[in-house]
């Protein structure tokens, strides 16, 4: 069995996400451009989506041929979840690509978020607010770093959108 995210009061989940780079490249000095690339477009035929689906390894990037599918009831019930709750959100990098320098220097902050949501489940965080402001604080603190390291060429603001809206797809104005 599986449910919808949990939420608080029953509000609708809503999960947003920046736009996802590519995870096949060409080169432009490749001898094989052309093959590549050929291959690159099986991945984004109906038939390839289709099969993505009925292997339930991820939903692929167009969930419509999940419906299409032979893939699992309860797969499919998931992917439909996702497609109501899943919005476009703003990306720093997208904007501006010299965040990807500034990323790339960040130092990890631990706990993350992660392990802190797991602690408060387990009983292990007893103050999470107290941990998530201390998360807050040390996250601000490498973006700081990193930009410094990075030569200032990207200020703090770069990763502000304040024309964001909450539980809608993010469209740059």
């Amino acid at each position: 069995m599986v449910t919808q995210l949990p939420t608080p009061g029953g509000e609708p989940p809503v999960v947003t996400n920046g736009p996802l780079g590519g995870d096949l490249w060409i080169s432009k000095d490749s001898d094989y451009v052309e093959e590549a690339s050929r291959l690159i477009q099986l991945f984004t035929t109906k038939e390839f989506q289709i099969g993505q689906a009925e292997a339930v390894d991820a939903g692929p990037a167009n969930l419509a041929a999940v419906a299409e599918s032979n893939a699992h009831p309860t797969f499919k019930q998931c992917c439909r979840w996702y497609e109501s709750f899943s919005k476009l959100g703003p990306s720093a990098v997208v904007r501006n690509p010299e965040v990807a320098r500034v990323n790339a220097k960040m130092k990890a902050v631990k706990p993350d978020l992660g392990a802190i949501v797991q602690g408060a489940f387990s009983g292990d965080v007893a103050d999470v607010r107290a941990e998530l402001t201390k998360l807050s604080d040390a996250s601000e603190k490498a973006r700081e770093a990193a930009i410094k390291a990075t030569g200032d060429s990207v200020a703090a603001d770069a990763w502000a959108f304040p024309d964001w809206r909450h539980g809608e797809d993010y469209v740059a104005g």
